[in-house]
């Protein structure tokens, strides 16, 4: 796993006073503006945890004492995204589609040959055979996966929602379609769900309270959606529900239901949507101009675009966010019919698009990339390796 810079007991003992009342001043003025906003916008919403802060420094939860703000400002300080192969690993796993960090440094596989646990200390591959089933439809960062047992004959089913650290079913829902798009909250606390209508102006998207197992809300969405295959749904840290397909991206008050911002879009579908910060998100897509994948950042509160990105010549497969507002992302590359994947790192602040790292150039193509808990990533292609990078 990467390791985190970390300074000599001696400079922590100075500089520590110092940076708990800078902690304190930040954390006093973010507050301070996330609350104005949240009173106008959303006076339910979800005040459970800030994700990013200043799109540079993550946190944990909005109410961590100064002291504690300061060890998180002192640790990513220090921070500096992956840059060389730390080690590979070859699963023997076919088509690795998703893969998530549990504890005790123990890694979830879902692949075409089912579910799978990976201790990366000792590198044994073991296959999960208590789980739930049903087709993993969903992942989560914090060990949640969405189990979808739907029987497309007579269009029933239940999906159930487990976690794969406790090997345990944390909710079961009624299942209404095969592949449903859903999303669930940073904190493992609420999922959001859509339903689709019986034409395209019904289209809702219900909240699931994970901890009571009950609908709590059902968004009736403004945009008109003909199907959950071309319209992706996230949840921002502060519990504003993102719904982005070609149309528009669309964020509403996940508790009140009011629509707090409509931003028009320009691609022919979104294939994914990634949760920068409390007010950004960034959407990939297809550009309507030139058919190069796109990524687009928007401000969600301000409604405006504040970076298109096109450094990528075909499908975009990934896309993630560093502890230092970097983006990772990873796409299909092609070169005289020969197929293979890459992985870039670029700084969405910079305004061209040349300004960028790249991590890998494979000739296999590379389907996931997640950042880890201590910053580093782990990379996943489609013939089973994994990558760990630091």
């Amino acid at each position: 796993m990467k390791k985190i810079y970390t300074i000599k007991k001696r400079i922590i003992k100075t500089f520590l006073p110092i940076f708990s009342l800078l902690a304190f001043v930040l954390i006093s003025k973010i507050s301070a503006i996330g609350f104005a906003y949240g009173a106008d916008a959303e006076k339910k919403a979800s005040r459970s945890g800030i994700k990013t802060c200043m799109d540079k420094i993550v946190y944990d939860t909005i109410n961590t004492f100064p002291m504690d703000l300061a060890k998180i400002i002192t640790d990513y300080a220090f921070y500096s995204a992956p840059t060389k192969l730390k080690r590979s690993l070859d699963t023997k796993l076919y088509l690795i589609r998703d893969t998530v960090e549990l504890d005790n440094d123990l890694m979830a596989i879902i692949s075409a040959n089912g579910l799978h646990i990976l201790n990366l200390k000792t590198e044994e591959l073991a296959q999960v055979t208590d789980a739930p089933k049903g087709y993993v439809s969903k992942v989560s960062n914090n060990g949640l996966l969405v189990f979808n047992d739907f029987n497309d004959q007579d269009k029933t089913g239940k999906m159930i929602i487990w976690n794969a650290n406790t090997r345990k079913a944390v909710a079961i829902v009624p299942s209404k379609e095969e592949h449903p798009e859903m999303a669930i909250s940073a904190d493992g606390n609420f999922m959001a769900i859509l339903e689709n209508g019986k034409d395209d102006t019904n289209a809702k998207v219900d909240i699931l309270n994970l901890k009571t197992n009950k609908i709590v809300n059902s968004i009736q969405l403004n945009n008109k959606i003909s199907n959950s295959a071309n319209t992706r749904l996230n949840i921002t840290a502060d519990g504003m529900l993102v719904a982005a397909n070609s149309k528009s991206v669309e964020v509403y008050g996940m508790h009140s239901g009011k629509i707090l911002q409509t931003i028009k879009e320009n691609n022919f579908m979104n294939t994914r949507l990634q949760v920068l910060s409390n007010s950004k998100v960034a959407t990939v897509g297809i550009d309507s101009e030139d058919y190069r994948p796109i990524v687009q950042i928007y401000d969600v509160k301000s409604g405006e675009i504040i970076k298109k990105f096109k450094g990528h010549q075909h499908d975009i497969t990934s896309l993630q966010v560093l502890p230092d507002g970097q983006i990772v992302s990873s796409a299909e590359s092609r070169s005289q019919h020969t197929f293979g994947g890459e992985i870039l790192i670029w700084n969405p602040e910079k305004n061209k698009d040349d300004d960028v790292r790249s991590l890998e150039n494979t000739t296999d193509i590379i389907n996931n990339v997640i950042v880890l808990k201590d910053g580093g990533l782990i990379s996943s292609t489609r013939s089973g390796v994994m990558k760990i990078w630091e």
